[in-house]
């Protein structure tokens, strides 16, 4: 693709208004409309750029960018933070992988089998980590190769010769003249604090726009030469994995009579109790298996060509991930173990569909590269990441968390009002039409005066911070009112004396 004036400056003016448009969207410390707004408006700046430019596309490049205009519209669902993060992340490795796949489709086919090599590291770091030391080495002269360019370049200068100017004479002026200073102050009234904050959000939500436009319209300048690497043989392999699959073998033998003995195992055993069974495990085992595939993944990258390295490699990465498999249906058990003594939280709930996450990618990983298939990895790990992605904010797991706990409070009379209480707006419904089948009348006093006071004001918060969820949150209570009512303390009365949940 032959860059041009043109590009660079459409470049630089989609993403000057994305800057704008950033700090005029996100100056609410939440994230719903305003968030998806934005990101359509990226997608929105780099599909027009890269139709009136490149004129083509293949589906393969395209898939990335739906799904960053899915995960988009997601934002606009839930308020679980942690579902939102996750939504966020999921976005930006999104579009690093649309950036791979524009840069591929961009380059002389001689140059594409030297940027395939090219890691998601070395995207980011092309892309977005060069855009200051590119922007100040850039030679901007060669961009007055039109009358329009000459005029902008003009214009441009004549206002930074001008600012300062106009600084002094003006500072100058209004010594001398009190009327005049106070004309001039009331004519330029300046929040210092309040301008900083919109240069700090212009410029980042300008320097993401330019990144994913800067990877997407250019070529990236990597080096695509195919330069000798350091490579690991078979006997480092067979060291690496075998130690760690010694490791790995050594904790599943350990954990088979607790595997398949049960609690009675667990409560036989001296010194453990089923919360230190369960609790003390489950998130560990989690870690090991994230970074059981970053080693694997990173081993592959690094192996010998030759058949032998290969081979052992195939061997030993087999052994470590039928024991990983283990390690993660022991992690299932654990958790199974933990819900049913002490109920389900959100987090619980999360890492669980990280370890489903998990075992499907070590599937893959298996189909992938253990038969010399690496470049169908990252896409099929991605995609398995954003159908659970999907699905999992479509169930609303907060409300899910909270309804499951409801249920099991009929048989155990107990139900944790606190922590229902200290989750999103995602749990509101649910509490407004359940409060009345909550076990004692004290938590469904709590429940009642909490959702009374919350949502005292019927009107929305605010346009930019919109959500499906804040918005059913106010209807379901004013729905159930009477209900609430009914239940609820004198202290309703006074929501001052009530903590007010669900606001951020």
């Amino acid at each position: 693709m032959q860059t041009s004036s043109r590009l660079i400056y459409e470049a630089a003016g989609c993403t000057f208004f994305l800057g704008v448009l950033g700090t005029l969207l996100f100056d609410t410390p939440v994230l719903g409309l305003n968030g998806t707004l934005w990101v359509l408006g990226l997608c929105g700046g780099v599909a027009v750029l890269t139709l009136r430019w490149r004129k083509t596309a293949t589906l393969r490049e395209t898939l990335p960018f739906a799904g960053i205009g899915v995960l988009g519209m997601l934002l606009l669902l839930r308020d679980a933070p942690p579902l939102t993060a996750a939504i966020v992340l999921g976005l930006l490795g999104l579009f690093v992988l649309f950036i791979r796949q524009q840069q591929v489709a961009t380059l002389h086919p001689a140059l594409r089998a030297g940027i395939g090599q090219l890691s998601l590291v070395q995207t980011v770091f092309s892309a977005w980590l060069r855009l200051i030391p590119d922007t100040l080495n850039f030679d901007y002269r060669r961009l007055n190769t039109h009358r329009s360019s000459v005029h902008a370049t003009g214009i441009a200068r004549g206002l930074l010769l001008t600012a300062p100017l106009l600084l002094v004479f003006g500072t100058l002026l209004a010594s001398a003249d009190q009327t005049f200073e106070r004309i001039l102050l009331s004519a330029i009234q300046i929040d210092i604090e309040s301008a900083w904050w919109h240069i700090v959000r212009v410029v980042f939500f300008g320097g993401l726009a330019a990144g994913v436009l800067r990877g997407s319209l250019f070529v990236l300048d990597v080096d695509v030469r195919h330069e000798p690497k350091q490579t690991i043989g078979a006997t480092e392999i067979q060291v690496i994995l075998g130690s760690i699959a010694l490791l790995f073998g050594g904790y599943v033998m350990v954990q088979l009579p607790y595997f398949f003995g049960g609690l009675e195992t667990v409560l036989g055993t001296r010194g453990l109790t089923i919360a230190q069974y369960a609790r003390e495990g489950f998130f560990e085992l989690s870690w090991v298996a994230s970074l059981s595939l970053l080693v694997l993944f990173g081993l592959h990258t690094r192996l010998d060509d030759t058949a032998r390295p290969q081979t052992a490699f195939r061997q030993m990465a087999l052994v470590v991930l039928l024991l990983l498999t283990v390690m993660l249906m022991s992690a299932g058990q654990r958790m199974l173990v933990y819900v049913g003594e002490f109920g389900l939280s959100a987090m619980r709930l999360y890492v669980s569909v990280f370890l489903v996450w998990a075992a499907l990618v070590f599937f893959w990983f298996g189909a992938t590269v253990l038969r010399s298939q690496r470049d169908r990895f990252v896409p099929g790990a991605a995609i398995a990441g954003f159908v659970l992605l999907m699905g999992l904010t479509l169930a609303n797991p907060e409300a899910q968390v909270v309804r499951f706990n409801i249920d099991r409070a009929s048989q155990t009379r107990t139900f944790d009002v606190s922590y229902a209480l200290s989750l999103s707006t995602d749990v509101v419904p649910t509490l407004a039409e359940s409060a009345e089948h909550l076990p004692s009348a004290t938590d469904r006093s709590a429940v009642a005066d909490a959702l009374l006071c919350a949502y005292d004001d019927p009107a929305p918060r605010g346009w930019k911070g919109w959500t499906w969820s804040r918005s059913r949150a106010y209807a379901a209570v004013q729905m159930h009112q009477t209900e609430l009512w009914w239940h609820a303390s004198d202290a309703a009365l006074n929501c001052s004396e009530v903590r007010r949940p669900f606001v951020r």
